[in-house]
């Protein structure tokens, strides 16, 4: 019994032999045999089912051992049977039970040396396992695995030492049944499916990362020893998370601030050029699958689309021609002069800008608003003088004076307006300042009735205004009458671009470089940020954008339409596509920008082809200035010269194909027509860019291989 209770504290039998000490103890006290021999026989059958779990080394030791303790029942038994045949009244029952006592006793001794064989057995199985707690992976060499369409994972083969790949599975890929579980996983933005067993996007219900997406604000405890993730000690961060590069002596990985390992990974020669903070951003982002409103909110998209988009644009450069207007205005609305000025230049140059930066600069001075009021009228909106004047007296705030006033002209209906603003003395007076979007519109009123009364009031100073005059027409005044002109005060504000087109294409990639940098402020991540604006400082670096850039700058100079650019190219970013790339500019210029000129040029006949690849020539060598006829005939002459294949065409048909180019607008005269000029020596500006000739050349079809030579080689 005192080895039943030995046997006992080992675990694997602890409950047999303690349920077969109980029935010892009750046999003992029946004094029967059928009971101690039952009690045997149950924990045979639960050493049986023990023995079914062991390790195959043990079951030879087991068998060997049950062979002989067979052996040793039979010549027990045949001494029994001997005993009591030598008997000759037989055996007493005294006997028997000593007999089956000792029995008993024997098998119990052979159970617990089999107890003690299986238990080493399962030690000796267990063996291995305890390798790994005293292995060093610093004297292991490990070969980094090759893993396409998937990352290499650290620490996961030969006890926690080397590296395996784990696959990547697609959208619909089984995730239950793959042959190795921990070898693959889903994709980014994936989960895996109990209901159907395959990888599925993120549900739309799941739940999102707070405002703040890397990590809560408390600092996360960082252990400078953490083997459970990494064969090594851990780097923190100041804050107390883990540090984003963590690396050994063979690996370099990403980590989260949690320690999460992220499947980015590099041999440690290779680990200088690892973006794991940029890992990071990734790997949160890829949360945020179908919920691109939520992506436009943290990641700061909302706010790059509302910069390129907003209207309170910033007005940059022209300094003096900004204090200029500036000044007038200031004048008129403080010290009651008149005044008038035109703002003259093209589309997009920023001439609304300048009048819109000027006005919202002087209301934050407090007084403009009391000492003036701003009417502004645009020449598409308002056709004709009864439109014109209806607006006036609306923005004016005086419908109530005039509903019941009849006027016998426009002059006398302004008068009116104007003395309405009067209270006592002159001084007292509100100024006017008139706004003209579209100047030259104006100019097509009947008799210019408008423009007339607003000069003529400005000139004889009956009332303090200031006619501000925004057109896009260099010859203005030339459609002013003579009554009209005579009034206006001839102060014109140009507004042209850069006459150095390196310098204002410099300042077009500095433009974009501030419209797509994000600012470091409390609502987006900063480390987002910093990730975001080292990749839009590559972006505009790239060669191939700064093409795309220079094409549309050379195409169209307008502010305007480059912005409008913007906003398609931002709006092609999803949770699929986080990043611009230079293929995102080439594609939606080709989209956005469909050149009608080089459609013209591909349906000119090759003569006049040629007469344009000639006003090319002369244009890039003379740096855009005028050219005539004259100088486009020279040049293809010499070109013919050169070339043999090249037929000669008379001068009267080159004049006409040259006047058919001037029809088409790819050339247009220079200044106003003077008859005393032959037409052959009048200067024209040949509009048309090298990169829309080069483009056209490419598209011609049948173009003989001379021309498009000529067309492509240096300048001749």
């Amino acid at each position: 019994m005192g080895l039943l209770y030995m046997s006992s504290k080992i675990p694997a039998f602890g409950s047999a032999a303690r349920w077969l000490r109980v029935h010892l103890f009750t046999a003992q006290f029946v004094n029967t045999t059928e009971l101690q021999t039952k009690a045997v026989l149950a924990l045979r059958r639960k050493m049986a089912i023990t023995a079914a779990a062991t390790p195959a080394a043990s079951t030879s030791m087991i068998s060997k051992h049950t062979d002989a303790w067979k052996e040793r029942q039979a010549k027990k038994k045949q001494q029994l049977k001997n005993r009591r045949l030598s008997t000759e009244d037989g055996p007493s029952l005294v006997n028997l039970h000593r007999h089956a006592n000792e029995l008993l006793t024997q098998k119990i001794m052979h159970i617990l040396q089999v107890i003690t064989i299986l238990s080493f057995g399962m030690v000796a199985c267990s063996y291995p396992d305890n390798i790994c707690a005293l292995k060093n992976c610093q004297y292991d060499s490990c070969e980094i695995p090759e893993c396409k369409g998937g990352y290499v994972k650290p620490n996961t083969t030969n006890c926690g030492c080397c590296p395996t790949c784990i696959k990547l599975l697609g959208r619909g890929d089984p995730c239950h049944q793959v042959e190795i579980p921990n070898n693959a996983e889903c994709g980014a933005s994936l989960t895996c499916s109990e209901k159907s067993g395959t990888c599925v996007p993120l549900s739309l219900g799941a739940p999102f990362p707070s405002r703040k997406p890397l990590g809560p604000k408390r600092p996360i405890p960082c252990l400078a020893s953490n083997s459970t993730l990494w064969q090594g000690d851990y780097k923190c961060s100041p804050d107390g998370s883990y540090a984003p590069k963590q690396c050994n002596a063979k690996f370099c990985m990403c980590v989260t601030r949690h320690g999460e390992v992220l499947p980015y990974s590099q041999p440690h020669k290779m680990a200088s050029n690892m973006e794991c903070l940029c890992a990071r951003v990734e790997h949160v982002m890829s949360h945020f699958s179908g919920q691109q409103h939520l992506m436009c909110d943290m990641f700061g998209m909302c706010y790059i689309m509302d910069k390129i988009l907003s209207p309170n644009q910033t007005f940059r450069g022209f300094v003096a021609e900004k204090n200029h207007v500036m000044d007038l205005l200031k004048r008129t609305a403080q010290f009651g002069e008149s005044n008038s000025v035109l703002i003259v230049g093209p589309r997009g140059s920023g001439k609304t800008t300048l009048v819109r930066t000027v006005l919202k600069e002087l209301q934050e001075l407090g007084t403009f608003e009391e000492h003036a009021i701003l009417v502004q009228l645009d020449g598409r909106l308002h056709t004709d003088d009864r439109l014109a004047i209806k607006d006036i007296t609306k923005q004016m705030k005086l419908e109530e004076l005039v509903d019941d006033k009849i006027f016998m002209s426009f002059a006398e209906n302004l008068a009116y307006l104007l003395q309405c603003l009067k209270s006592g003395h002159k001084g007292q007076s509100k100024s006017v300042i008139f706004i003209l979007e579209e100047f030259d519109l104006f100019c097509g009123h009947h008799n210019q009735t408008l423009l007339y009364n607003l000069f003529d009031v400005a000139q004889s100073a009956q009332a303090p205004i200031c006619v501000v005059g925004v057109t896009a027409r260099l010859d203005v005044t030339e459609l002013l009458e003579k009554r009209v002109k005579s009034r206006f005060s001839h102060r014109q504000v140009f507004l042209f671009p850069p006459a150095d087109k390196k310098v204002g294409f410099k300042a077009r990639l500095t433009l974009l470089e501030k419209l797509l940098l994000l600012p470091m402020t409390e609502p987006l991540e900063p480390v987002y940020v910093h990730c975001w604006n080292e990749h839009v400082l590559s972006i505009v670096a790239d060669p191939e954008v700064r093409h795309v850039c220079k094409r549309l700058y050379d195409s169209d100079q307008s502010e305007r339409t480059f912005r409008t650019f913007l906003a398609q190219i931002i709006s092609k970013l999803d949770i699929d596509h986080m990043t611009l790339e230079a293929s995102d500019f080439t594609s939606t210029f080709t989209a956005f920008f469909r050149d009608t000129m080089v459609d013209v040029l591909t349906g000119l006949s090759v003569l006049e082809i040629c007469l344009v690849i000639a006003m090319k020539h002369q244009t890039e060598i003379y740096d855009g200035d005028p050219l005539n006829f004259e100088m486009v005939l020279q040049r293809y002459l010499k070109f013919v010269s050169q070339n043999s294949s090249a037929e000669t065409v008379q001068r009267p048909v080159l004049l006409k194909a040259f006047e058919h180019l001037k029809s088409l607008e790819i050339i247009t005269p220079i200044g106003k027509t003077n008859k005393e000029i032959q037409k052959e020596y009048r200067l024209h500006r040949f509009l048309v860019t090298s990169d829309q000739v080069n483009e056209a050349v490419k598209k011609f079809p049948g173009l003989p291989t001379d021309v498009s030579q000529w067309a492509n080689c240096s300048f001749q």
